[in-house]
């Protein structure tokens, strides 16, 4: 009725580890396999049935581990809570990951960088910035593209720009105009990766509060 396939499927030692999760990590339609093992997560991307290797990132400071997946940033991708037996850990994901390095400073460039990491994309990523005068609002899902936080804001689209293939980052620079009347404006900054040119692959970045600063 079943058939041992486990040395065909895994990659040497991850059939040692006693602490795992299945789910669609990146997003492509199949199961890939998540697993902690002293102190070491091991993210197992599912590539045609087999999982393939994957180096580990040290995420917990002892072997008595455990965790969860949850997209507590509601951005559209999976984070990981983290447990190590003594304090518990918040790691967002990187899969689309939006910052802007320095604060919003008036008459100052103002840098907006997204980092991608979504290993099965193919083609062309871009991301579509926008801004919203306002606070962050709370999120209206938007299927399959993710948790919207600008609705109900006057929103701006800014310029596109690619992503790096060999980064997996890309930025773009807008100026903050020097007038005094823009001090202390709070604006929301948010994202769509566009993976590939099909938007059943579009994603929502998570979404950055700011406030322009003298």
């Amino acid at each position: 009725m079943f058939t041992d396939v486990t040395d065909t499927v895994l990659p040497i030692g991850a059939n040692e580890r006693a602490t795992f999760e299945l789910r669609d990590m990146d997003f492509d339609g199949d199961l890939d396999l998540v697993q902690l093992d002293g102190g070491t997560l091991f993210l197992h991307e599912n590539v045609g049935g087999v999982f393939a290797n994957d180096l580990g990132q040290e995420v917990a400071d002892n072997s008595e581990g455990a965790f969860l997946i949850e997209d507590f940033d509601a951005d559209g991708d999976w984070d990981l809570v983290v447990h190590d037996g003594e304090r518990t850990r918040f790691l967002r994901s990187l899969v689309r990951q939006l910052r802007a390095p320095l604060p919003p400073v008036l008459g100052r460039n103002y840098e907006i960088e997204v980092r991608v990491h979504h290993t099965l994309a193919q083609g062309t990523e871009t991301v579509l910035p926008m801004l919203a005068f306002g606070e962050v609002r709370p999120p209206v899902h938007l299927s399959p593209l993710g948790a919207f936080r600008l609705a109900g804001h006057p929103t701006v689209p800014l310029s596109k720009f690619a992503i790096d293939p060999a980064s997996g980052k890309g930025s773009t620079t807008i100026v903050i105009p020097d007038s005094p009347e823009l001090a202390d404006i709070p604006f929301v900054l948010q994202a769509v990766v566009q993976h590939d040119a099909d938007p059943a692959t579009w994603r929502l970045t998570h979404a950055v509060p700011e406030r322009v600063v003298r």
